[in-house]
């Protein structure tokens, strides 16, 4: 028996459609709506353009065991009146090669072009979607167990109602290479896909998505719990989305708990210039579908990523180029109840917005809101408003560079780090270099922490006025070892301003690390109005086998290298050379001990000192 159907086009009225059925395919009248009303054996289409309307898969509805292959076949202005897939309904098997699939529309329902069931299958190879619409899934819509691969295609300005301007999943598995997609657009979130649940996997490789957008959040990807995305070689530029003051995650939306996004080589790029306000026609053509709120496209958080809700970023070699958000996060904004976040390698550089290029900002409440972040090897270069924000959150940074980086006001705190709220930041193995901050912390501003830092090397900071490295405010504990800092300049402190750092952590037992301790260092050439190298306020400090070289104090009322260290302040087995001094010229304090092995002679300047001692060359 045959199970091949042969088509040829006949005239129907004004319309040429085609309908001609063997073996136990279909049979359906020309004139019908139904072009093709059910298929349950193998249908072969050539090169063929074919346009109808039915209450769903308007072209075909392929039941289980049924077969659709085309082939240079364009399928247009199919439209689904009431149900799910404009052009076909998919529970058997659909292959398309080479074909050409626009302006079909499942008014109210998933798949604009293609509405994938549960156990169907379908493969797109070389394909072309364009201006397809639906109320979720402008192109494709795939549910439950469905298996869809796209191969070598193309999405252009395809749109959805709510969800998924090109791409909608629930369930199943998703497979895109070698793809481009182009002016995307979604009326809730989700502009080029949206992953809703349903412990959904969806892979895509090498492919490109510019100008995606969404309303609410996620201009590229939307990705709900119990959803995982793989992407890999993707390059997703100009994504965003624009409702003000709300609109999150311009690139990647990521929440609820099993949320993850796993990331290899991918660029977030926006290649306009100034913000991310599209070309004025794209503009114009989104707001006449009565997409956006006032057609304003602009992220709020998270102008590349926002993760939140006890989700998973893992990403390898990132790259995060130019990005914007109004708010916080131009490359990524990660919060809510133990999110987690591992970056490696890869690059955030010359991002603009109103606080750091990535942001962590856990849930207020302690440990158990925190987000957890592990940056290994990334390089921040030249972000407008500094690098990173860490707030209520934990961050282990390991051979990670600060270069370039800004805090300009209003702020201006923390050149490249801002770190508050009873964050632990660790960082081993770090390089700061020619970082500016207009008010405080040329590199890191630390406020109500724990910073712990090993093997660090900073060299040419600012800030314009205290601390031009780091500026530390009512600290837990500054724990510094094997680390190099030369050549540094602020108004005070030239390295380090502490200010109210001798709180006690009750978090590390019997309190043996608060205040400021410096361990096996160097400070030299930095420069200071008032502490060449170190000043302060209500602070304790340690420097054990710290050496001090050079540091210069100069301007109106100058001191030293060290200087106004209270209550307590230790130096033990430290070298201090080029005759500057440890003190204070503006205060008398009780309980100072300076133990010091001088290469130089030591000052000590209207300080009053309990204990001396000197080794080397007393």
């Amino acid at each position: 028996m045959l199970n091949d159907l042969k088509i040829i086009v006949i005239e129907c009225g004004s319309r040429k459609i085609v309908a001609f059925s063997i073996a136990n395919s279909f049979l359906v009248s020309c004139c019908s709506h139904d072009w093709l009303s059910q298929v349950y054996g193998t249908l072969h289409l050539g090169a063929l353009e074919i346009e109808s309307s039915a209450d769903e898969g308007a072209i075909a509805v392929v039941r289980a065991g049924g077969q659709v292959l085309g082939v240079g076949t364009t399928f247009h202005s199919s439209q689904a009146v009431s149900g799910n897939g404009g052009a076909f309904y998919v529970e058997g098997t659909v292959d398309l090669e080479a074909c050409s699939v626009r302006e079909n529309t499942a008014l109210v329902g998933g798949g604009g072009a293609v509405f994938v069931a549960e156990g169907g299958t379908f493969t797109a190879k070389t394909t072309a979607f364009k201006h397809n619409s639906a109320l979720y899934g402008g192109a494709l819509a795939s549910n439950a167990s469905a298996a869809t691969t796209v191969l070598s295609s193309t999405f252009e300005q395809c749109n959805a109602t709510e969800s998924g301007g090109d791409l909608w999943q629930s369930g199943g598995n998703l497979r895109l290479e070698d793809f481009t997609s182009a002016g995307a657009a979604a009326g809730v979130r989700g502009g080029f896909f949206a992953a809703s649940g349903g412990h959904l996997k969806a892979h895509f490789r090498n492919g490109t998505v510019s100008g995606a957008y969404a309303t609410d959040y996620g201009g590229g990807v939307a990705v709900a719990a119990s959803s995982s995305v793989e992407v890999v070689d993707v390059v997703v530029s100009d994504a965003n989305c624009g409702r003000e003051m709300s609109a999150l995650g311009g690139g990647f939306y990521l929440d609820g708990d099993g949320a993850h996004l796993l990331a290899t080589r991918l660029t977030l790029a926006n290649t306009l210039e100034g913000s991310l306000t599209l070309p004025l026609g794209q503009v114009s053509a989104n707001c006449q579908k009565g997409i956006g709120s006032g057609c304003r496209r602009q992220v709020w958080r998270g102008g590349g990523i926002y993760a939140s809700n006890s989700a998973f970023l893992e990403a390898s070699d990132l790259i995060c180029h130019s990005m914007h958000a109004d708010g916080s996060g131009a490359c990524l904004y990660a919060t809510g109840d133990t999110t987690r976040v591992n970056l490696v390698g890869g690059t955030v550089n010359s991002t603009t917005n109103a606080s750091r290029a990535v942001a962590l900002v856990g849930l207020s409440g302690g440990h158990h809101g925190v987000v957890t972040a592990n940056l290994t090897a990334v390089t921040f270069a030249n972000n407008r408003r500094g690098a990173l924000l860490v707030s209520n959150s934990k961050t282990n940074l390991v051979g990670c560079s600060f270069t370039g980086d800004t805090a300009l006001n209003p702020n201006g705190r923390g050149g490249s780090l801002y770190v508050d709220q009873g964050s632990e930041l660790n960082g081993v193995n770090l390089t700061a270099n020619d970082n500016l901050a207009d008010v405080d912390g040329g590199w890191l501003f630390a406020k109500d922490s724990t910073v712990h830092l090993e093997g660090f090397t900073a060299a040419g900071n600012e800030a314009i006025s205290k601390g031009g490295v780091i500026y530390a405010d009512s600290m837990f504990a500054v724990l510094m070892s094997e680390f190099t800092i030369v050549s540094n300049t602020a108004r005070e402190g030239g390295a380090l301003f502490a200010r109210a750092c001798a709180k006690v952590d009750k978090h590390v037992p019997n309190n043996l690390y608060y205040g400021v301790q410096l361990k096996e260092g160097l400070l030299a050439d930095n420069v200071a109005r008032i502490g060449g190298a170190l000043t302060g306020v209500e602070s304790f400090l340690v420097a054990r086998d710290v050496n001090f070289y050079n540091n210069t104090f100069k301007g109106l009322n100058p001191a030293g290298s060290a200087s106004t260290w209270t209550p307590d302040a230790v130096y033990e087995q430290c070298n201090v050379a080029a005759g500057y001094e440890l003190g204070s010229l503006r205060e008398n304090y009780d309980n100072m001990t300076v133990r010091c092995r001088s290469t130089a002679r030591i000052f000590l300047c209207s300080c009053l000192v309990r204990t001396v001692l000197v080794s080397g060359n007393e």
